[in-house]
C-alpha cells in the first residue's frame, strides 16, 4: 500500500496538467491535503538492566503493526562514562537527542517523541506503556498533511543515494522546512526491527509554495548492516523554528 501511494503521488503531480482542480490529490487545489504519517523517534540502549527500554521496544513495535501509517526509529545512545554497552549506539544518535532535549536533567530513556515533541512520553511500565503509546497515537492518526514525500533510494558500489521530491499542497508557503534522512536496519528480531544505521545531513527548503515541486539529493557510503536488502530510509520534514520540531510528513523507500 505505501510503494503504491508512491506511485500515485509521482504520476498525479506530474500529470496534474490534465486533473480537474477539484481533485483534493492534486498539489495545485488550494483545497488539497494528504494524509499526515505518524513518526515515532524511539531513544534506548541495550544494556543489561535497562529493562525499561525493553518494554519501550515491544510496544512500539506491536503498535507498528496495527498502525499502517505509522513509523518508527530507533536510535540507540552512548554513554562512556556510565560503560553502557550498545553495538548498535553512535554518537550522532546522542546529538539527535539532545537537539529535541538540550537540558541534561531533562534526559532519560526510554523517550518517546511522536512527530518531533509535538508529544513526548518518557520512561515505560510494563503494564501502561501499551496503552500510553495508543493513545497517543491515536490522537495524532487521521490528521491532514500539507506535504507528499517521493524518493528513488539506489544502492551501488557501497554508496547509496536518494532523489527526494517534496511537493506542497494546501494553499499557504511553508517556510524553514528541514529535510532529514535517516537510515535504518530491520535484524529481524524482537527489539531491533528499527535500528537507525546513519543520519543524513539534513537539507533546509527555505520556502516552498503551494503546487510547488522540489528536488533534492542524498549520497553517501553504506553504514554498516548486517543484510542490505532490510536497510530502508525515511525521509521527513521538519519545522526548524518552533520549539516543538514538528515533523509534517514522513515516507519510508
Amino acid at each position: 500500500m505505501k510503494k503504491f501511494l508512491v506511485i500515485l503521488f509521482i504520476l498525479l503531480f506530474f500529470n496534474c496538467g490534465n486533473l480537474d482542480r477539484d481533485n483534493p490529490l492534486d498539489p495545485k487545489n488550494p483545497d488539497s491535503s494528504v494524509n499526515r504519517a505518524i513518526l515515532v523517534e524511539l531513544f534506548v540502549n541495550d544494556s543489561t538492566g535497562f529493562e525499561f527500554c525493553n518494554y519501550a521496544l515491544d510496544a512500539i513495535e506491536r503498535l507498528s503493526q496495527r498502525e499502517e501509517n505509522l513509523y518508527v526509529l530507533e536510535y540507540h545512545l552512548t554513554n562512556r562514562t556510565n560503560n553502557w554497552n550498545d553495538l548498535y549506539a553512535l554518537d550522532e544518535f546522542n546529538q539527535r537527542y539532545y537537539e529535541y532535549v538540550p537540558t541534561s536533567s531533562q534526559r532519560g530513556i526510554p523517550d518517546a517523541l511522536f512527530n518531533g515533541m509535538v508529544k513526548r512520553i518518557q520512561g515505560a511500565s510494563k503494564e501502561q506503556i501499551d496503552r500510553r503509546y495508543a493513545e497517543v497515537a491515536e490522537e495524532l492518526m487521521g490528521q491532514r498533511g500539507y506535504f507528499s514525500i517521493a524518493a528513488k533510494k539506489n544502492i551501488s558500489n557501497n554508496i547509496i543515494t536518494l532523489n527526494v521530491v517534496v511537493a506542497r499542497y494546501g494553499s499557504l508557503t511553508e517556510n524553514n522546512i528541514d529535510l532529514n534522512v535517516v537510515l535504518y536496519e530491520n535484524l529481524s528480531s524482537p527489539r531491533h526491527y528499527f535500528v537507525v544505521r546513519k543520519i543524513f545531513q539534513k537539507q533546509t527548503i527555505h520556502s516552498i509554495s503551494p503546487g510547488e515541486a522540489k528536488s533534492f539529493n542524498f549520497y553517501s557510503q553504506l553504514p554498516q548492516v548486517e543484510n542490505v536488502a532490510n536497510l530502508f530510509a525515511l525521509v521527513f520534514l521538519q519545522d526548524r523554528k518552533r520549539s516543538t520540531k514538528e515533523v509534517y510528513q514522513v515516507a519510508e523507500f
